[in-house]
């Protein structure tokens, strides 16, 4: 009875990590959910031993806990009241999924189904957003203060994870031939449009090029850069078309900052140019510890005169990852952060010897570290796009160490 009973414990888990890898692009109340009865059936599946040794035994989970337990000390000395320093380091208990995932998954065919399973949602959320820039469906449909044609989140969330899926399309693409490679180009051409053209945000397509580069790289290291600098030039020949400078944002960086100091004008660049500079001068009263968890916000209100620009929105972070977790736990919060990317990537390397997890993975710290820049990837939704994908491919890393064995 106790073998059928954490067997099917355990397997319940698992479907809900591919749930919540579903729900990556939906409402994050959704993965919230879903996450929690992840959890639930985790802990009442037993297997502890195995599990542990799961954990111990790879070094993606084990900087993940360290990254998590970095940010939690900084608590101890945060400017902000006691349980909003807690309620803020909350925020970044995504990291602990990492090592739960690990500790479960151990089978090839869960990984492949998580990257379908985040294909067939990026689907769906790209067939809702081309509806709505049609005028088949309202814009309201679904998601009533979306910024365009957008599904269930931001533009912003939409591209990033858009520009991901395209990555694992070239993957589709590069292993199938004929026929099918043809329709997974058409299909890659599709998403292509959807970020540059209808949903038009920066943060998608400065992913997009970064991750066309590595996959360039990565498969044709030696006809990669000619490649590269026909993007490059590319970008530049189009930049000096008018039409296009007042279509793709991407372009337009600079005259939104102008816009913003001379005229005063709430803008995406001007609004993260100011938060940057304010910051970085909150970062320069404790650069090696920083303020603590929480404390960005007490601190930027008592610096920030009234009449600034930011203070025209809500303010919630400085739209970059960098930057706050250095002012909430300084230089060491950062090499911290640093160190997980580090060892993720090198498991990454040495899982392309063997399988495509490998290559996937390093397209997500690539996305997940280039859009981290300019924008707070590291809690909330598009911090679990990271914490659940990472997951699952880190768990196909397998350490030198004698193996446990399952007891199911």
């Amino acid at each position: 009875m106790n073998f059928i009973y954490s067997k099917l414990a355990s397997n319940i888990a698992i479907f809900f990590v591919l749930v919540s890898v579903f729900c990556i692009q939906l409402p994050t109340r959704y993965m919230d959910i879903s996450l929690a009865i992840l959890f639930l059936f985790w802990a009442i599946s037993g297997n502890y031993t195995y599990k542990f040794h799961r954990i111990i035994s790879n070094p993606g989970a084990i900087v993940s806990l360290i990254l998590f337990l970095v940010l939690g000390l900084t608590t101890l000395f945060s400017s902000e009241l006691t349980h909003e320093s807690f309620r803020a380091w909350f925020r970044y208990h995504g990291l602990l999924f990492i090592p739960i995932i690990i500790s479960l998954i151990d089978e090839n065919k869960y990984r492949d189904y998580a990257i379908n399973t985040f294909l067939i949602s990026s689907s769906i959320v790209l067939s809702i957003s081309y509806l709505k820039w049609f005028g088949i469906v309202p814009m309201d449909f679904i998601r009533i203060d979306g910024n365009g044609p957008v599904a269930f989140r931001h533009s912003i969330s939409q591209s990033i994870f858009i520009a991901y899926a395209i990555y694992l399309l070239f993957h589709k693409y590069k292993n199938s031939q004929n026929r099918i490679q043809i329709a997974w180009l058409i299909l890659i051409l599709i998403f292509l449009v959807n970020i540059f053209v209808v949903i038009d945000s920066r943060s998608g397509q400065i992913s997009f090029i970064a991750l066309f580069g590595l996959f360039l790289y990565r498969y044709w290291k030696a006809s990669y850069l000619k490649y590269l600098l026909a993007l490059f030039f590319s970008l530049i020949i189009i930049s000096q078309f008018d039409v296009f400078k007042n279509k793709f944002r991407l372009f337009n960086i600079q005259n939104e900052v102008h816009l913003a100091q001379r005229e005063h004008q709430v803008n995406s660049a001007g609004y993260r140019f100011e938060l940057w500079t304010n910051t970085l001068l909150l970062i320069k009263r404790h650069p090696l510890l920083g303020g603590g968890a929480g404390s960005l916000e007490r601190e930027y209100k008592a610096l920030v005169p009234a009449d600034h620009i930011v203070i025209a929105k809500k303010f919630g972070n400085p739209h970059s990852a960098y930057i706050s977790i250095i002012q909430e736990s300084g230089l060491i919060g950062l090499a911290a952060l640093l160190f997980l990317y580090y060892w993720h990537w090198a498991i990454a390397s040495r899982l392309n010897k063997r399988f495509i997890y490998g290559s996937v993975l390093e397209g997500l710290i690539v996305c997940f570290a280039i859009s981290s820049l300019f924008n707070s990837m590291l809690w909330g939704g598009e911090a679990k796009f990271y914490y659940l994908l990472a997951g699952v491919f880190l768990s196909a890393y397998k350490s030198q160490q004698q193996k446990i064995k399952v007891a199911y």
